[in-house]
């Protein structure tokens, strides 16, 4: 065996050791995240949101490509070569400013939409997660699977503010799967994969006294009010580790499922589980959506291997239809002006439901498989993307009428 041959293999055999063990990925600190960004351009100051307001955003992770799609006119607006692979959803600020793409081995890129011109770039981890946009559109929470790390980013120009390593206190560490942002609460909420934890991460300016934890009296004269440092963590316990979970209309419970699907609501002011959903099992809340209901709000979600659409009334959470489907759906969208809910099947399958009588509608067949679905501004249009087209649909009949090459 050559000298070079052997290094090869030695080289080979510390990489696996790395991925296995997670050896290493504490070298991954907040200055080497701070050292990594990178300003692309100068930031555009001036904002026309006649221009951004009506762009819709697809994307596709293997051909390294997005588009901006003008939803008035129904034509592509701009191809937006991607310098990476994309490994978590878009997001696209609320005032259009800005899109914020996670790519491969850890990092964020920020997108403007005024200048069509990526701005800047930052590498938070080795091996990221999932993100989230604050509702002021001030800060990118970024989560990690190598480190066990969250990093909280200056949405404007992604110059890293805090890197906060995921444990549960004691010493037992947890990638992230999951984060979503409660705008009532302001805060980031965080699915932990490892440990029986969900966080909280506040990015108020002032976080509520004894947000991390108990304190003695919250009143100013008794001495005892200690004020927060920025983006202190409130820690929840659930039963299970979760994967993943969506916010009940209060913002205040959210049903979580673990990796067997199995479904948890969680109170987010008392901190814990009130109670699972057993008789359930295998939800697939990539697909959940909330929507009114006869005075009521309701969530509908998918199965990973049971074929069937759930509908739970998020008052009490108990079941209130089971709509039969083909095979398990991925995922869901829907509008507030729009009538109705769509859900992709595992195949090329597009299930439409009603969201008045709360039954299936319409299944419509494509040619290839379903990437993404969106709306235009007022709900009327659905983009329904594949690999290589966009299709648009019309919300009246759920007919067809537009095709857009994508190549």
């Amino acid at each position: 065996m050559s000298k070079l041959y052997g290094l090869k293999i030695m080289y080979v055999f510390i990489a696996t050791l790395i991925l296995i063990t997670g050896v290493g990925a504490k070298d991954w600190t907040i200055a080497q995240v701070q050292s990594s960004h990178q300003v692309l351009a100068p930031i555009n100051n001036t904002l026309n949101k006649e221009k951004t307001d009506n762009l819709v955003l697809l994307s596709n992770p293997t051909a390294k490509k997005a588009w901006l799609v003008d939803s008035d006119t129904l034509m592509i607006a701009k191809t937006i070569p991607i310098p990476g692979e994309i490994i978590a959803e878009p997001i696209i600020s609320s005032d259009k400013r800005f899109i914020y793409f996670a790519l491969a081995e850890g990092w964020i890129a920020a997108y403007e939409l005024q200048s069509h011109t990526f701005t800047a770039k930052v590498r938070v981890a080795i091996k990221s997660r999932s993100m989230a946009l604050s509702h002021d559109n001030r800060y990118l929470a970024v989560g990690n699977y190598q480190p066990n790390s969250i990093v909280i980013l200056d949405a404007k120009n992604l110059k890293a503010l805090k890197l906060l390593s995921v444990d549960d206190g004691f010493g037992h560490v947890s990638r992230v799967n999951a984060i979503h942002t409660n705008a009532v609460l302001e805060t980031f909420a965080i699915a932990l994969n490892d440990i029986p934890q969900a966080w909280e991460i506040s990015y108020a300016d002032d976080p509520p006294p004894g947000f991390s934890g108990w304190e003695h009296s919250y009143q100013q004269e008794s001495g005892d009010l200690v004020k927060s440092k920025p983006f202190p963590v409130r820690r929840l316990s659930v039963q299970e580790n979760l994967m993943d979970f969506r916010f009940g209309p209060d913002l205040i419970t959210l049903m979580g499922n673990n990796a067997q699907g199995v479904g948890q609501i969680v109170d987010v002011d008392i901190r814990r589980t009130l109670f699972t959903l057993e008789d359930h099992p295998g939800l697939n809340l990539d697909s959940a959506l909330l929507w009114a209901y006869n005075g009521r709000q309701v969530l509908a979600t998918t199965q990973k291997n049971i074929n069937a659409i759930l509908i739970f009334d998020t008052e009490n959470w108990q079941l209130i239809n089971s709509i039969p489907i083909s095979v398990p759906g991925l995922w869901g969208r829907t509008h507030p002006q729009s009538n109705y809910a769509f859900f992709t099947l595992t195949t090329n399958q597009l299930i439409v439901m009603d969201k008045r009588n709360l039954e299936s509608k319409k299944i419509i067949s494509l040619d290839e498989n379903i990437i993404s679905i969106n709306f235009n501004r007022d709900g009327q249009n659905i983009l329904i993307q594949t690999p290589k087209k966009l299709f648009v649909l019309n919300n009246f009949d759920l007919k067809i009428f537009k095709r857009l090459s994508l190549n």
